[in-house]
């Protein structure tokens, strides 16, 4: 597996951080709230994981 360098990992920070606020504007505009709260914890989960490269 490559080594990740600073800008890739910045790539991704930037990423996840555009899909949070993505979701969080689903949210605010009326799609349920469970779903939301599912798709959040999940992302959370995988996020964890992906640093470990």
């Amino acid at each position: 597996m490559e080594k990740l360098d600073e800008d890739d990992l910045e790539a991704i920070r930037r990423q996840r951080l555009a899909n949070l606020e993505k979701a969080q504007v689903q949210r605010e505009n009326g799609s349920s709230k469970d779903m939301g709260n599912i798709r959040k914890s999940q992302r959370k989960r995988s996020s964890l994981t992906l640093p470990k490269l």
